[in-house]
């Protein structure tokens, strides 16, 4: 492991040499393998280049497992045209270290303002006021007279949501209580948008369908009056029955349950009905029995609440998510969005026909077959255009809610799903291997020489491969990558979305080979054409890597978010499905057709040249 040592300025020398010397010490009795490189930076630097922080100390950070930046007072810095930059507030930038995690304790026998103090403080690092780092281009403060100074404060939504998702992160290992600190009532806009994205994650944490979910009483602002029943398998749509006693269904447990509402005292809940189809919805008839779907068998049961017995009305599609009744009629969605009437006998209607949900990446197969990646399903698509579920959420051996996909033999896949894993799926044999996991967001995967498997993580910016069993690190501090491709030199291709280009990544750099776009997403090479779906300007962009040459073969398609809309990105839900995310993929067929999903509409796209 290669470590970084800068030991800084003022005391930061000092401090440093006495932690080098406790880490050397534990490195030679415990054979940890460490092994140091000292860079300087910030006067000791300036006085040699000119600069506080060159370029090169800045790419060694990046290329190394850990670095000690020791103090940097920054007093003696000449001005900033002059080379006297910010060497910590460079180093959290480059290195995206956007969380600053501060605990303060209270010890035994040290004299506190507060004992039993244990606090985490956690700190946004790279927005705010920090006028050296929060912008793009220049500095966030700036002189218009001789007498007045302004600043500009940066507050991101994105970065809201990364710094509340760590607090609430470091609150389930500790006392599970999380408090933001603002000025909401002063700064109404910029707080006010911490508080808001602070307020989603909260709720993500507490209140979705999960192993160990909740069911709480909320008074009319949301805010939580009791709790009914908790540690639950999650709980999904409940219901209060003609008894008074509130019905749900516990997912992961595969039965109903029920709990009384009214108790004052917390009371156990009891047990309904067991050895379902996996319910995730119940409602009461007229004659007071539970109608509940069944999203894994995809059965419609009418079930009776004193003995458990159960009736099939209906046997429909896996996938079923909800129902309700209306003027006595029973209707049933899907999470393609049909909604089916139940008839008496058995019989059906569909009311609104299902399609595909969210379609994401693309491949087609060894068989010559388009395959589509559609969340909660993944289908093949037949000679007549018709879809065929190969397998779903609930099939066996699904790999979860899945994002990036990639042909790799006969009936062989390699996915990334939402909730951060990178598999091997084999549909045909209800199989899946996991590779890799423990990702933050990753999307498109694509596989190259060598059986190499290549990956973007968008929620940390990097681009990753897996090599003999082992994942690998081969860029990272991108700006959203998300598509990613091998060139025909077998090198990996990256679509940087928020930076608007495809780079090239040979050893520990990133060549731009493609830039000017707006949003780009999945990308494809044939032969030494490079096909970019641009999902801001809804367009299919051909690129040839040989000259350059560049041309738009389609434009005005439904792909990317509606005008005004920007996309979130989400971490999944598991054990469930995952929230969509921003990726539209692209295949080519054997016979050169290329295939795009339209994620706007919920549809794939088949681009033919004319005349073919």
């Amino acid at each position: 492991m290669r470590i970084v040592v800068m030991p800084g300025d003022d005391i930061g020398p000092e401090i440093t040499a006495v932690t080098m010397t406790m880490l050397e010490a534990v490195n030679r009795a415990y054979a940890l393998g460490l092994r140091f490189e000292t860079i300087e930076v910030g006067m000791a630097s300036h006085r040699k280049c000119g600069h506080t922080i060159p370029e090169a100390a800045v790419q060694a950070a990046l290329d190394a497992d850990g670095v000690i930046l020791g103090p940097c007072g920054m007093t003696l810095y000449p001005p900033r045209e002059e080379g006297g930059i910010n060497v910590p507030g460079t180093i959290r930038k480059r290195l995206e270290l956007y969380a600053n995690l501060r605990p303060a304790r209270s010890r035994p026998g040290v004299p506190d303002a507060r004992p039993g103090l244990d606090v985490l403080i956690v700190r946004e690092n790279t927005e705010g006021f920090y006028a050296d780092r929060n912008m793009h281009l220049g500095i966030a403060e700036f002189m218009p007279t001789e007498d007045m100074a302004i600043a500009v404060r940066k507050v991101t939504a994105r970065q809201c949501n990364r710094i509340s998702r760590v607090a609430f992160e470091w609150a389930r290992k500790r006392r599970r209580k999380v408090t933001a600190v603002h000025k909401a009532n002063v700064l109404h806009i910029s707080d006010g948008l911490f508080l808001r994205e602070g307020r989603l994650r909260g709720d993500c944490a507490e209140r979705q369908c999960r192993d160990g979910g909740r069911l709480m009483e909320l008074d009319g602002s949301g805010s939580i009056v009791r709790i009914l029943a908790e540690n639950l398998p999650s709980p999904n749509a409940m219901e209060v029955g003609p008894d008074g006693m509130l019905y749900f269904p516990v997912m992961t447990a595969n039965e109903i349950w029920r709990v009384d509402p009214d108790s004052k005292v917390h009371s156990e809940p009891q047990r309904v009905a067991c050895d379902l189809g996996v319910p995730d919805a119940v409602k009461f008839d007229a004659e007071g029995f539970i109608v509940s779907t069944q999203v894994a068998s995809g059965q419609v049961l009418r079930v009776d609440p004193r003995s458990g017995s159960q009736t099939v009305l209906a046997q429909l599609t896996p996938g079923l998510d909800n129902l309700t009744f209306a003027a006595g009629r029973l209707f049933v969605s899907n999470f393609t969005g049909e909604i089916t009437e139940i008839l008496a006998g058995g019989d059906t209607s569909t009311v609104v026909p299902g399609g595909l949900n969210w379609p994401l990446d693309l491949a087609v197969g060894d068989d010559g077959n388009l395959y589509v990646a559609d969340g909660t399903y993944f289908y093949v698509v037949r000679a007549d255009g018709s879809l065929e579920t190969v397998g779903m959420l609930f099939s066996p051996g699904y790999p979860g809610f899945v994002r990036g996909l990639a042909a790799t033999g006969p009936g062989e896949f390699v996915v990334t799903t939402s909730g951060g894993q990178l598999a091997r799926y084999r549909p045909g044999a209800n199989e899946t291997d996991y590779l890799a996991t423990d990702f933050d967001q990753l999307y498109g995967v694509a596989t190259g020489p060598g059986d190499t498997v290549v990956f973007a993580e968008l929620g940390t910016g990097r681009v990753l491969a897996l090599r003999s069993g082992s994942v690998e690190t081969l860029a990272s501090s991108l700006c959203d990558p998300v598509g990613v491709a091998f060139g025909p030199d077998g090198n990996p291709l990256v679509a940087e979305s928020g930076a608007g280009r495809v780079v090239r990544l040979s050893g520990s750099s990133a060549e731009t080979v493609a830039d000017g776009l707006r949003r780009p997403q999945g990308i494809l090479v044939v032969d030494s054409q490079l096909y970019v779906v641009d999902a801001g300007a809804k367009e299919v962009i051909a690129f040839d890597l040989n000259s350059k040459e560049r041309h738009t073969i389609a434009s005005g398609l439904p792909v990317g978010a509606p005008p005004g809309v920007e996309p979130k990105p989400l971490k999944g839900m598991p054990p469930f499905s995952g929230p969509q995310g921003p990726f539209a993929g692209i295949a080519a067929g054997r016979d050169g057709t290329l295939y795009v999903s339209a994620d706007g509409d919920g549809s794939v796209l088949a681009l033919r040249r004319v005349g073919t």
